[in-house]
């Protein structure tokens, strides 16, 4: 098992990054032997909250997910397919990967934004590795 903690989330609109969650979000993936991917990443500034209106407000502040994994090599890169399904897209989604040292750097690939309505974009994640 390996454990990574985020360090950037961006969102790439129009060749201008986002930050998803804030200049310094929280969060963990955690990658299992039987291919087994969980992620849970947060807002910086993410606050309890206790009415309707605070409760939306988390819930637009985190993002949590698992699925199935897979690392593929190939000619002229390294990338991982993730399968699982979430509302609105296919299957599986494909993600180009590198590994430098600790850290860990996932691109997504261009779809449709579901930030930006009548846009693409695409993601660029930074974790570094959990050291036990």
């Amino acid at each position: 098992m390996s454990a990574w903690k985020l360090i950037w989330c961006q969102v790439i609109v129009h060749g201008e990054p986002h930050d998803l969650f804030g200049s310094n979000p929280r969060g963990y993936l955690i990658l299992t032997p039987k291919e087994r991917a969980m992620a849970l990443t947060t807002a910086q500034t993410r606050k309890p909250g206790d009415g309707d209106a605070q409760r939306a407000e988390l819930h637009r502040s985190m993002l949590a997910y698992t699925r199935k994994y897979r690392v593929e090599a190939t000619s002229s890169s390294r990338r991982s397919t993730c399968r699982g399904t979430r509302v609105g897209t296919a299957p599986q989604q494909r993600r180009r990967f590198r590994i430098e040292g600790d850290q860990l750097f996932i691109e997504s690939a261009p779809g449709t934004s579901i930030l930006f309505p009548g846009t693409n974009d695409y993601r660029r994640i930074l974790w570094e590795r959990e050291q036990y």
